[in-house]
């Protein structure tokens, strides 16, 4: 005689795997016509050809009646993102066929927001030219002129700053201002749309501003002392970012703000005599005030007879 579709198993097969496997047999699988992915549609049809006096069951749940026909047709509802679909034929025995696996990607997420130039909520001390907006979608291609219909520059008095919007490559989106953008703090607004329609409103936020904050101030230092360590504290004003503390004679530690108006820094490895210690404020931006100095003078030396 001759043998198909012969498979070898390295073990012996139970009864119920070899019931299984003739069980299967009895019913051939059904074909699936082609179906669109991704899609934005949440309800499928699906349609085929089967054997006569068959249902057909989609990962389980029937989706067309057992009947005469060779064809069939139903409708599957999609989870949101990729869906694995077994789909088998299931005679008036309740046998049933072999899987026919497809993969339908349902996308109703909008693009998002994945970067910009200049970033979100980012303190610029040069001059904006131009705000590059970049984007992402998992499944779909980007609608562009969809994403930047009803776009805006907004300063921080909501007012509306004029330029124009184009399309950069398959992601992007520029606006680049009428006129040079003054100091302030701007908010962007986008409208991320795919080929779908999905739909969202994506924002980022930054300022330009070249002006230094004050110069910090430092409280009273012990001086002279026999002492070679001290921790300096002063007070800054609430928009600097950063209190920066040097000295080429004695160690500096890491500077603490206990408040938003105040510093504090350790001082140690004070060198004999006079020891400068520099202080200046930078903010966000990087714009930095004048220096402010003390002098700690060091003296562990006895009196002369």
């Amino acid at each position: 005689g001759l043998l198909d579709e012969v498979i070898i198993y390295n073990r012996a097969l139970s009864a119920a795997e070899i019931k299984a496997h003739y069980d299967a047999a009895q019913v051939q699988p059904p074909t699936v016509n082609p179906v669109t992915s991704p899609t934005g549609s949440q309800s499928i049809t699906l349609s085929g050809i089967k054997s006569a006096n068959t249902s057909i069951r989609v990962n389980g749940a029937e989706i067309a009646p057992l009947d005469a026909s060779t064809t069939w047709q139903g409708t599957y509802t999609l989870q949101s993102g990729s869906n694995t679909l077994n789909i088998t034929a299931m005679d008036t025995k309740g046998y049933q066929s072999t899987s026919v696996m497809i993969t339908i990607i349902y996308d109703n997420i909008p693009p998002a927001i994945s970067g910009s130039t200049p970033s979100n909520n980012a303190s610029l001390n040069t001059p904006v030219t131009s705000v590059i907006i970049n984007l992402t979608d998992t499944y779909s291609t980007i609608d562009l002129p969809a994403t930047i219909n009803g776009a805006t520059v907004r300063n921080a008095l909501g007012q509306n700053i004029s330029g124009t919007w184009t399309a950069s490559g398959n992601n992007s989106v520029v606006f680049t201002p009428s006129n040079s953008l003054s100091q302030d703090t701007y908010t962007v607004a986008i409208y991320p749309t795919d080929a779908f329609g999905n739909k969202a409103t994506g924002q980022i936020a930054f300022s330009y501003d070249t002006t230094a904050p004050p110069a910090p101030a430092i409280n009273a230092v012990i001086s002279p002392t026999n002492i070679g360590f001290q921790v300096i504290t002063g007070t800054k004003t609430s928009d600097t970012a950063a209190v920066i503390v040097s000295s080429s004679t004695a160690t500096i530690g890491t500077v603490t703000y206990p408040t938003s108006t105040t510093w504090s820094v350790s001082v140690s490895n004070l060198q004999q005599a006079a020891n400068t210690i520099t202080v200046y404020a930078r903010d966000a931006a990087g714009n930095q005030s004048g220096s402010v100095s003390t002098i700690i003078t060091y003296d562990t030396a006895p009196p002369a007879a």
